[in-house]
């Protein structure tokens, strides 16, 4: 530390700011890239209605709040159609119908997916298997 004093007051501040923020940087990104890495699956069988399913996946208010997913793959096993949103209802009224065997592949990437909204087609019902891959969340 005794080193630090004799260096002039210009070159110190400049530099020693720039570096902190660079290795600050160089931590965010890292922490980023290894939530990429998945850390658990988890499965689900739902039976959807044509009432609006919210099925909570992550939410840190709640005592064991679980994971978020990076990425998750459903089979809709009928009867009926199914919608699927996630993290919010936004394109349930305007999105496509999943068909009867059909399949779903959503990957985010990074685990930031905390809620699916599911919903057959009116008067209808589904049962769906969702198999979802978990991430840690990255707290920056």
């Amino acid at each position: 530390m005794n080193e630090l004093v004799n260096i002039p007051n210009e070159v110190l501040p400049l530099d020693a700011l720039v570096q902190l923020s660079q290795l600050g940087q160089v931590a965010r990104l890292r922490k980023l890239e290894e939530s990429k890495v998945p850390v658990g699956t988890k499965s689900v069988e739902l039976t959807v209605t044509d009432t609006v399913l919210d099925y909570v996946i992550y939410d840190d208010a709640l005592p064991n709040p679980g994971f978020p997913w990076i990425s998750f793959a459903l089979v809709n096993k009928g009867p009926d159609r199914v919608k699927v949103d996630v993290n919010s209802t936004f394109d349930l009224v305007r999105g496509s119908y999943i068909d009867v065997n059909g399949e779903l592949f959503v990957n985010m990437v990074y685990p930031i997916i905390y809620r699916l909204y599911l919903q057959a087609e009116t008067g209808g019902t589904a049962v769906v298997d969702i198999r979802g891959k978990m991430g840690i969340r990255v707290h920056m």
